[in-house]
């Protein structure tokens, strides 16, 4: 077991855990050098699927690009860059480009995998680009964040057969970390009752409190404009359904679900689906306008995908024409990524309403 996870403490909650696997400046697995997106890492994301994917953003964000030439475009958790290229390429051809592109990316290891990709497959974009740990102040402009928000840590809470609440933690046993359980934290009880959760036995509720804290950071930066964020996740009555006892809580690596957690902190990927009602919820309460929620499917048509594939019948070989209808099939589809993950649409000081 990695210390870095502990820091001489024989326990931890779970939202400490997952925060130091995951963002720990040294040791964590988003600030390491290893590649984590695509073929050649850990999970696919739909920028990695194919450009289908930034060609749809693309039609909807030139237009707003169009009646405003003073903006800019900000991607947080740019992964390897795949989509800041694919935009770039489908904005440049409209002669639409962002007078910035800023890409949000604390990692040092992180920043220098994208230079290299984005410097070998879209060298004029390599030249635009500017990396930040946050989004500038100021911004006027387009955010971008496509499964940032499941990365975020949660809280557990568990109720037992009697219904009492408890607090999940971590705890080191000599080489391992196990599941331990402590009082129950008051705030995380306060967050049941207020989001109005139903309880039901055996079950295990994760809380997020983070999902806040990333709104106000985006309210006190962002001017004005719009921002855009996809995610794995449910409405608040899917997410805790009675049958959902052990919550959403997944662990990745090399392509594979991992059964343990805590196993090997900082080697691979843990994500939580999304409440969206907390999203929506977080969101207004830090001035922001919800223009729209909805699947990623409907995004992708409301925006252009069947012209997109149409468009490339006549330009590619019977091969790859079928190679990429199949992977638009993996970004739409219900059974995959089309209704699971969701889009949201947020305006700021923006009356220009930018509905999917």
């Amino acid at each position: 077991m990695s210390s870095f996870v502990f820091q001489g403490q024989q326990r931890v909650c779970f939202h400490t855990f997952m925060q130091r696997a995951l963002y720990h400046p040294t040791h964590g697995y988003y600030r390491s050098a290893r590649i984590k997106q695509g073929q050649r890492g850990d999970y696919i994301t739909s920028p990695s699927i194919s450009p289908v994917f930034a060609q749809c953003i693309s039609n909807h964000i030139a237009p707003l690009l169009r009646q405003n030439p003073t903006w800019s475009i900000a991607e947080i958790g740019p992964g390897l860059g795949d989509l800041a290229c694919d935009l770039y390429e489908s904005l440049s051809v409209r002669d639409q480009l962002p007078v910035e592109y800023h890409l949000v990316e604390p990692s040092q290891q992180s920043r220098i995998i994208q230079m290299q990709h984005i410097s070998e497959r879209c060298a004029p974009l390599a030249e635009l680009v500017e990396w930040s740990e946050h989004i500038p102040n100021d911004f006027h402009g387009i955010i971008i964040a496509n499964e940032v928000l499941d990365a975020l840590p949660v809280y557990l809470l568990e109720t037992c057969s009697q219904m009492n609440l408890r607090s999940v933690q971590v705890e080191q046993d000599n080489d391992h970390a196990i599941w331990t359980h402590t009082a129950p934290d008051s705030r995380l009880v306060d967050a049941l009752d207020m989001r109005n959760i139903p309880l039901f036995p055996n079950y295990r509720y994760e809380i997020s409190l983070d999902i806040q804290e990333f709104f106000q950071g985006l309210a006190q930066r962002m001017a004005s404009g719009i921002c855009l964020l996809f995610d794995y996740g449910y409405s608040r009555s899917e997410y805790y359904h009675p049958q959902r006892k052990m919550g959403t809580l997944t662990a990745y690596s090399q392509h594979r679900q991992c059964d343990d957690l805590l196993d090997q902190p900082g080697q691979q990927d843990i994500s939580c689906h999304v409440d969206f009602n907390l999203v929506a919820d977080a969101a207004t309460a830090c001035g922001f306008e919800i223009q729209d929620i909805c699947t990623q499917e409907f995004f992708l048509y409301q925006n252009g995908i069947s012209q997109v594939l149409q468009n490339q019948a006549s330009q590619l070989n019977c091969i790859d024409y079928q190679r990429l209808r199949h992977d638009a099939y993996l970004l739409t589809a219900p059974e995959e990524m089309g209704t699971l993950v969701k889009a949201v649409c947020l305006s700021k000081n923006y009356s220009n309403q930018s509905r999917m």
